[in-house]
């Protein structure tokens, strides 16, 4: 599903609507408004509309090689069979050039909606592309799309930035052990914690390293000080599969009542980590290493270092 929707946004999407009006003089004008066609077809998945309007001879340059205009065609259909609704698509007209007897369009193209994925579930998608459209004019005078460069793509799913390398089950089962985790730590169940972590786990804090069973150590004793973990939340902000590891960037606040100097204080911890997760055998996943990017611990609203 995920490389579906990669490969459809960096082809596909470079189609333009052609518009049966009078040819205007001002080239950025004319490009502008049929931009504006464009978006509207594709928020109303229009296919047999925008594909009429792709040149005989049109080809896109993408991060997957030269995909020709039936790939193109191919891949827009299937897309649009996948999506339940495009709520936007807006396409920012950045620069029009005119040299060599070429009309480049840069442009940055915005697309939102949702999309059914595993097990049916909805989940909300947003697709940001930057690109080279370059156009013509066939004989009656109307605009055609020809060629198209990609130069920079990100896809977020549910708020999400998305890799093509992770499967959706990958993402679902990281995403539920996480939660796991936040009730571990809600409920100071260290044991219900390491269970995730890898024997051979470590921890990578202001350039220092630490093992398991040292993290493991002093979590014991950060918990034997707090009375009550009151909420504890977490955002990922991406999933990218590299080198046979699943790279998680995650930021986690967890509040709570401890103790301090025999006196009870409130305190918060908010740190972001970038952690990489191995697979072992089918949906039992391993924590391998947690760097700590950032974090900051404060005690009655003033920051401890």
């Amino acid at each position: 599903m995920r490389s579906l929707l990669l490969t459809v946004l960096a082809t596909a999407f470079s189609a333009l609507l052609l518009l049966g009006t009078p040819a205007q003089t001002n080239v950025r004008g004319e490009l502008s408004t049929v931009y504006t066609a464009y978006d509207k077809a594709v928020a109303g998945r229009d296919f047999k509309t925008i594909a009429a309007f792709y040149a005989p001879n049109y080809e896109a340059e993408t991060e997957q090689g030269t995909i020709s205009r039936a790939e193109s065609l191919k891949n827009l259909q299937d897309f649009f069979a996948t999506t339940s609704a495009v709520s936007t698509s807006q396409t920012t007209l950045e620069k029009v050039d005119q040299t060599g007897g070429a009309t480049v369009a840069f442009i940055t193209r915005q697309i939102k909606g949702s999309m059914i994925f595993a097990a049916g579930k909805t989940r909300q998608f947003e697709i940001t592309t930057k690109a080279e459209e370059y156009w013509t004019k066939n004989d009656k005078n109307v605009w055609l799309i020809y060629s198209a460069t990609e130069h920079g793509q990100t896809l977020k799913v549910d708020g999400m930035e998305e890799s093509a390398d992770v499967l959706e089950s990958s993402r679902t089962q990281l995403e539920t052990i996480y939660e796991k985790i936040d009730a571990a730590l809600k409920t100071r169940n260290v044991g219900a914690m390491f269970v995730y972590w890898a024997p051979d786990f470590t921890e990578i804090q202001d350039g220092k390293e630490a093992a398991s069973e040292e993290v493991e150590a002093d979590i014991k004793a950060l918990f034997a000080k707090i009375s009550v973990v009151s909420s504890v939340t977490h955002k990922i902000s991406s999933i990218k599969a590299a080198n046979g590891s699943h790279v998680v960037e995650v930021a986690r606040t967890i509040e709570g009542d401890m103790v301090v100097n025999n006196k009870k204080a409130f305190f918060e911890y908010n740190y972001q980590a970038e952690e990489s997760w191995v697979e072992n055998e089918p949906g039992l996943w391993k924590l391998k290493k947690s760097e700590i990017t950032s974090g900051k611990f404060l005690i009655d609203g003033k920051e401890v270092k």
